[in-house]
């Protein structure tokens, strides 16, 4: 019975799960999905020109299309420089303490 127990590696919520029913599982096969959903990373595609003139740790507003909207200030966590297969990106970690932020939720970010 104890060899058919898995515990996860870190805490937080099952968001896909990537095995079936009877299926084999080995030591190094990835069973699920965990994400952490006390926050919540918000990412916006930024033109290329733009990139000089943002840099990590600068404070942003993000507006969430939500009901009622939900607003922060936060700063920027990371930023994606463009590549042949994708364009300039940035991201910003958001506070999700009542687990409500879904993906896919529409969002707006202002540099100023």
């Amino acid at each position: 019975q104890s060899l058919l127990t898995i515990t996860a590696p870190a805490a937080g919520t099952i968001a896909r799960l990537r095995i079936a029913p009877g299926r084999d599982v080995y030591t190094r096969d990835v069973v699920v999905d965990i994400v952490d959903a006390r926050s919540a990373s918000v990412q916006a595609a930024i033109a290329p020109e733009l990139l000089h003139y943002i840099r990590t740790g600068q404070a942003v507003d993000v507006k969430l299309m939500t009901i009622p909207a939900r607003r922060f200030r936060e700063p920027i966590s990371r930023i994606v420089q463009p590549s042949s297969d994708t364009g300039a990106a940035i991201f910003v970690n958001i506070p999700n303490p009542d687990r409500m932020l879904q993906p896919g939720t529409p969002a707006n970010i202002t540099i100023q």
